[in-house]
């Protein structure tokens, strides 16, 4: 069979015409394949920072503690999403080595607990700024102003205690106690209480008194509570003059750490959403 010249160009146009009409179908097929997989990739990226995101908000508000009413919680839940930024300050360092029992300072045991709470704290989310993070000389007054420059939310100070060197109360004292400025704002003692709550909480030391002032005047602050311009406390982790004290420092300092960030993880929640006033027991409970 013999083509004339027209019908062998119209045979190759057609020709043509069904090889583009191939390779736009299978440019579509790529094409919808392609879009398949991003959704699908879409998805699953999806699910994974929902996943993610949830494991977060769990893992910061699964210490927030349980309030006096269901609306004061959810508020909580709310404040943990904005971080916060405390201030640690071990007591003593350098020269000052604090108070000293049978070989023990003061300012080794405050460093060790106050590192610990400082890991403790970043796991649950919060920026922790310390005086010192070794073995160095810090102005007492200074230990504040640090803070102020940090803006901290809180500021706790860590210390020991020893009582009334040679008396009979020093030998048998025990426990925890915690000090605030003379004003005694409740802020403050809110702190302090939940901080008491927490160890006592932790088996690891009793919880004495959340008192005001200083131990020989009530009317008098210590640099720690009088310089920070933020809710402050300072706390008297046990007595070195006590054996069960120490044994405390010694072998449960982990748990002592995290009693200290959990109090002070509630403290911030419930301070950051002005809702102190529902907690007037806790307040008044520790009371000396």
């Amino acid at each position: 069979m013999q083509y004339t010249d027209d019908e062998i160009i119209q045979i190759i146009v057609e020709q043509k015409k069904a090889k583009l009409r191939r390779q736009k179908r299978r440019r579509r097929q790529i094409n919808l394949i392609m879009l398949l997989i991003v959704l699908i990739l879409f998805a699953l990226l999806a699910g994974i920072l929902i996943k993610v995101t949830a494991d977060y908000i769990s893992e910061r508000t699964g210490s927030s503690g349980t309030t006096s009413s269901s609306s004061s919680g959810a508020s909580e839940t709310a404040a943990v999403k904005n971080g916060g930024v405390i201030f640690l300050d071990p007591g003593h360092g350098g020269s000052d080595p604090g108070a000293q029992t049978s070989g023990r300072n003061e300012k080794d045991d405050t460093l060790k607990i106050a590192l610990l709470t400082k890991k403790a704290l970043e796991k649950k989310g919060y920026t922790v700024y310390m005086s010192r993070t070794t073995d160095k000389s810090v102005d007492r007054e200074e230990r504040g102003k640090m803070a102020n420059r940090k803006k901290a939310d809180l500021f706790v100070s860590i210390h020991r205690n020893t009582g009334d060197a040679g008396s009979e109360a020093a030998a048998t004292a025990s426990g925890a106690e915690v000090w605030i400025s003379s004003s005694d704002p409740d802020d403050s003692r809110l702190l302090g209480s939940e901080i008491l709550k927490e160890l006592k909480a932790s088996g690891t030391m009793s919880a004495r008194a959340v008192k005001s002032g200083t131990l020989p005047d009530p009317n008098d602050d210590y640099y720690e509570n009088e310089i920070p311009t933020m809710p402050s406390c300072l706390v008297e982790l046990g007595f070195m003059t006590d054996k069960s004290d120490n044994k405390a420092i010694d072998n449960k300092s982990k748990k002592i750490a995290q009693a200290l960030a959990t109090g002070i993880d509630k403290s911030y929640k419930i301070i950051k959403n002005d809702n102190v006033s529902s907690y007037q027991d806790l307040l008044d409970k520790y009371r000396p």
